[in-house]
């Protein structure tokens, strides 16, 4: 299995504010998404879509470069999509939004084939249906996110870590499954840094591996709880180096079993620094 790197925070900044994205505080985030979807008003949705050029055309910018789309099935998200192919504009990750069948990942891919440059498509999943398709949706995504917002709204519920549990389950199970990133929703309570502090613990402690942040505050706390402390990594070696000079028998360390699962484990906690 190839274990890859994934990022831990997304940032989302309107794309008709793209100015504050080159700020000192933002490029803390692994992901600098522009949003074309629910941050823009119907009326700015080609003038945000021009704003794009800038940032794609910044220099010396850290972050990942992402963007998140209006829908497919609606016809925003398909001048979103024709305005890119049109521009030969491919950003590093192109983020859909209300997807609720794999088949329009697909048709994406296709229409995007065409250009030089190839974007990784990162689904977010929102709706019932999404939920019900996971693992479809999974197979031919390249990461999912949790947008707890859009669906708990249609469930006509609070958003709670009760609420939405079901739906967390199901994303960081499916996306394990191929082996992709699964990043956890944003915590909307921008002052109350002990919620988000918690809820990103939890997250991480179900198999996220990221979360979604909507201000640069958010960022430290994201990005410190996604990363491994001292502890895990020398205990994580340790367990590498003596599983591999074993030859993969079971063995023993501090008084723990370890086997093929813990190895594994180990593996992905040293490749996700």
């Amino acid at each position: 299995m190839i274990i890859k790197p994934f990022p831990k925070s997304f940032l989302y900044t309107p794309a008709i504010n793209i100015k504050n994205l080159f700020k000192t505080e933002m490029l803390h985030a692994d992901v600098s998404v522009i949003d074309l979807e629910d941050s823009i008003p119907k009326h700015k949705k080609e003038a945000a879509r021009l704003s794009l050029i800038e940032f794609s055309e910044r220099k010396g910018f850290k972050p990942i470069k992402a963007v998140r789309i209006n829908s497919i099935r609606k016809r925003d998200g398909l001048e979103d999509v024709i305005w890119m192919v049109n521009n030969k504009w491919t950003p590093d990750i192109i983020i859909m939004t209300m997807v609720e069948d794999p088949a329009e990942i697909i048709i994406l891919k296709n229409i995007l084939s065409e250009l030089a440059d190839q974007s990784n498509i990162y689904v977010t999943i929102e709706t019932p249906l999404a939920i019900n398709r996971i693992l479809e949706i999974a197979a031919v995504s390249d990461g999912l996110i949790f947008g707890s917002a859009d669906l708990a709204a249609t469930l006509g519920v609070n958003i709670t870590w009760d609420n939405m549990f079901y739906a967390r389950s199901k994303i960081v199970i499916a996306a394990a499954n191929y082996n992709i990133p699964s990043i956890d929703t944003a915590c909307y309570l921008m002052d109350a840094m002990d919620s988000l502090t918690a809820e990103s613990k939890k997250a991480r402690e179900m198999g996220f591996t990221g979360k979604a942040a909507i201000h640069p505050s958010q960022l430290g706390i994201i990005n410190s709880t996604f990363t491994s402390n001292e502890e895990e990594l020398s205990h994580a070696k340790l367990i590498v180096t003596e599983f591999e000079k074993n030859k993969d028998e079971i063995i023993k360390i501090n008084g723990q079993m370890i086997g093929p699962p813990f190895y594994l484990k180990a593996k992905k906690i040293l490749a996700r620094i």
